[in-house]
């Protein structure tokens, strides 16, 4: 997988375990490889409607942390349809893997953020 392809996956992790260390840290990530501030927050649903392969790739990824490593048919399919191969899918629950044990530890331990904060939601 690609730095942005991580940075979705990084982020869509960050936020659906509450982490807000790493939240600030990828959403710097996201920044640092091209994503805008309204980038960043769409990908907080779990979405990347302003790139079709992404998009598959965040609705896989959402789906996997939501439903504990499953997701719908439809979506596996959709993200293979999107150019992506096995091995992407690999990377994809390696990177799932990763920011699930980080935010876990970083939430058991209040590791305080020394990254600038990230961007809140618009209706928060």
């Amino acid at each position: 997988m690609t730095h942005r392809e991580l940075v979705v996956v990084k982020v869509i992790g960050s936020v659906l375990t509450e982490c807000n260390y790493c939240l600030s840290v990828y959403a710097q990530r996201g920044y640092l490889n091209g994503f805008s501030r309204a980038q960043v927050l769409e990908l907080y649903k779990g979405r990347a409607s302003f790139d079709p392969r992404l998009d598959a790739l965040a609705k896989l990824a959402y789906a996997i942390f939501k439903e504990q490593g499953r997701a719908p048919q439809n979506l596996i399919k959709a993200f293979f349809e999107a150019g992506y191969e096995e091995e992407h899918l690999i990377d994809c629950v390696l990177a799932v893997s990763s920011i699930l044990m980080g935010s876990y530890m970083n939430n058991l331990i209040d590791l305080p953020i020394d990254f600038p904060a990230p961007p809140k939601p618009i209706n928060q």
